[in-house]
Formats: C-alpha cells, structure tokens, sequence
C-alpha cells in the first residue's frame, strides 16, 4: 500500500498488489512511500519498483495497514 499525491489535501491511498503494482510502473503520479506488511516474493518486486522510482519503502505491521485500510485487501 502506498499514498499518492492526490488533489486535495489529503494524500490518497492505494492497496493491493495489483493497483499498487501498476501504479509503479506506470509512474504518472507523485508516490509519497510504499508501505508493506511482509518481504516476501509478491513484495518483492514491489520493493524493487518503488526503490527503482526513489520511493521510500517502509515495513509496517498487519495491524498498522488494517488501520489505514480497514476493509481493503493489503
């Protein structure tokens, strides 16, 4: 999951492995940070893309993205 710049004020949030994903290698909008539960291997290329694009990456718990997130698939 990661928040975008949107047109608002507040920034807005993208989830999920696929969004997320194409968000990345499309690269047409200001991502602010990449926010992953686990390192595994469907996150991995995600941590790779974000790094590649200069975008910060950042470990969070389970919990931390339910939060955000509360009825999303993250």
């Amino acid at each position: 999951m990661e928040p975008a710049a949107g047109s608002g004020n507040a920034p807005e949030l993208l989830y999920g492995l696929h969004t997320v994903r194409e968000a990345l290698r499309a690269g047409t909008r200001p991502l602010l940070k990449l926010l992953v539960v686990q390192r595994d291997k469907q996150f991995a290329e995600l941590v790779g893309l974000a790094r590649a694009a200069g975008v910060p990456v950042q470990i969070e718990p389970r919990p931390a993205l339910d939060r955000l997130v509360p009825d999303g698939r993250h």
